[in-house]
């Protein structure tokens, strides 16, 4: 088990942070004391990401993760 400040100030990428899970995500990490900065891909207006303002608070990165080559 983690200690309670294990989160604290540590850099955390979370992708995916606009879907279920990832915005659940972000706001647990935020509520430990993480530095969270956001993969998004889409914008979802209805994802609790947006709707909760989060994207006001955490670092956002556009992109979709596909590489050509």
């Amino acid at each position: 088990m983690q200690s309670p400040g294990f989160w604290r100030d540590r850099t955390v990428l979370v992708t995916g942070a606009t879907g279920l899970l990832g915005g659940w995500l972000v706001k647990e990490l935020a509520a430990r004391g993480a530095r969270i900065v956001a993969l998004l891909r889409d914008g979802s207006p209805r994802s609790m990401f947006l709707r909760e303002r989060m994207h006001e608070r955490v670092p956002t990165v556009q992109g979709d993760g596909f590489v050509a080559g």
